[in-house]
């Protein structure tokens, strides 16, 4: 007997201007793609069990704790800007556009703005949050 699978999902074009930004204690963040926080027909941002992606605003001046997401792969691809990214080593690097910031799953990491400038960047996290652990995750 031969299964038939089910159709692929449609190409679904997400218009980002029209996703409205939720107020967080960094800034502010719109989800794009994900589990939570999307329109049910999918118009705000598409709904997906395989990865999370939105932009975050961090405020000037904005540092968050360091954390860990135990079971999730983080991306940061800054868009304008700048910010400090840390390790648990205390180490600190610099970012902005032209950066890709890869932290790997269960890796310690604080992000931080110390700059006068608001730091935009697209976050893409694998898979989303509301699938796994994602720890004391502050964004």
């Amino acid at each position: 007997m031969t299964t038939t699978p089910p159709p692929a999902p449609a190409n679904q074009l997400v218009e980002v201007w029209n996703v409205p930004f939720q107020a967080t204690a960094w800034g502010r963040s719109k989800v794009l793609a994900g589990v939570t926080g999307l329109d049910p027909d999918g118009e705000l941002g598409v709904p997906t069990g395989v990865i999370e992606l939105k932009i975050t605003e961090y405020g000037p001046g904005y540092s968050h704790a360091g954390h860990r997401h135990p079971e999730q792969v983080e991306i940061v691809i800054p868009i304008t800007g700048r910010g400090v990214t840390e390790d648990e080593h205390g180490n600190r690097r610099e970012f902005g556009p032209g950066h890709v910031l890869y932290i790997p799953a269960n890796s310690y990491h604080a992000n931080h703005n110390p700059f006068a400038e608001e730091l935009r960047c697209y976050i893409l996290k694998l898979p989303p949050t509301g699938t796994v652990d994602v720890g004391e995750a502050a964004g």
